[in-house]
């Protein structure tokens, strides 16, 4: 099941980009409230 481990691979690496962009978004947004 190379495939389903490739699906799998790809679904992980989609959340850990989307949560990466969401928290840098985040820290963007703060930093902007200070300045």
């Amino acid at each position: 099941w190379k495939t389903f481990d490739l699906f799998v691979g790809l679904i992980q690496a989609f959340i850990f980009a989307l949560l990466t962009i969401l928290y840098f978004s985040q820290s963007m947004e703060l930093e902007d409230e200070h300045h």
